[in-house]
């Protein structure tokens, strides 16, 4: 009997998937030869035989016109050739290789990695911050693809203290990572969710306390001219400033001279007046 392969379980797959492929009849070498009843004996040897890949659960099941259904899942990741034979005789096409990579990614397993102004002891306003999320299947296996719909938003107090939700945009590595950069713009308690096909990942949502942005330097009002901010400093620091005297108020004219006492005009007595 001769016998070909052919089937989807004969290509690259995932690790833990179930796989299957077809041996069937060749119609054409066997036009004329009846149909053989299987026995034991007459069954297909199926094993890997490079790799460090282990063909699990393998089941071989004989169809009706001869042929044979073959079914297993990949025990483990990397290169795997599979040795398909009958009676000692090779299939046309074995071995057959193949890869098995990462399974899908599992949602509990997803982590993320907090950076930028994230990653200080204070969050504050208007500081750039940045997320890495990483993909990982269900056996812990870190994926190495992209592909994954992971999605990320940010729900942040509102002016009118209702949660105000931004969505952030996540930029696919290629290496199953998945980054955005972006900063608060208010203070209080935000929260980021990450999502995977609509499940939370691992530690979501991640809980931000951010304070008010660094305080920005006092600004003093502007001084009239000629005040002493305006005057050059002294070899001391101060200011020098030239200042007028001024009288008392009230006060009698100063003496010209030293020593001269100070003249007032009396008033004219009543009789002069007379």
């Amino acid at each position: 009997v001769v016998l070909r392969a052919e089937g989807e379980g004969l290509r690259d797959t995932s690790l833990g998937d179930l796989r299957t492929f077809s041996l069937l009849r060749n119609q054409q070498a066997d036009s004329d030869a009846p149909s053989p009843s299987h026995s034991h004996s007459e069954r297909p040897t199926v094993r890997e035989v490079q790799g460090e890949v282990p063909l699990t659960d393998l089941a071989v099941t004989p169809l009706g016109d001869g042929g044979f259904s073959v079914s297993y899942r990949p025990g483990g990741m990397g290169e795997v050739a599979i040795e398909v034979s009958l009676k000692g005789v090779e299939v046309t096409g074995s071995p057959f290789r193949l890869r098995v990579g990462p399974a899908e990614a599992d949602p509990p397993n997803c982590t993320v990695e907090l950076g930028g102004a994230l990653a200080e002891a204070v969050v504050r306003v208007g500081l750039v911050s940045s997320v890495e999320v990483r993909s990982f299947d269900v056996f812990g296996n870190e994926r190495t693809a992209g592909g994954d719909t992971f999605e990320a938003w940010l729900l942040s107090p509102g002016a009118d203290g209702s949660a105000e939700r931004k969505v952030l945009a996540l930029e696919e590595m290629g290496d199953g990572s998945y980054t955005c950069a972006f900063s608060m713009a208010a203070p209080g308690a935000h929260e980021l969710h990450v999502h995977l096909d609509g499940q939370p990942i691992s530690d979501s949502p991640y809980l931000i306390d951010v304070a008010a942005g660094a305080d920005a330097p006092a600004v003093e009002p502007p001084l009239p001219e000629g005040s002493p901010a305006d005057a050059p400093a002294g070899a001391d620091g101060f200011a020098q400033v030239a200042l007028e005297p001024q009288p008392p108020v009230n006060a009698v004219p100063a003496a010209t001279a030293a020593g001269e006492s100070a003249s007032v005009a009396a008033a004219p007595a009543d009789e002069d007046l007379l």
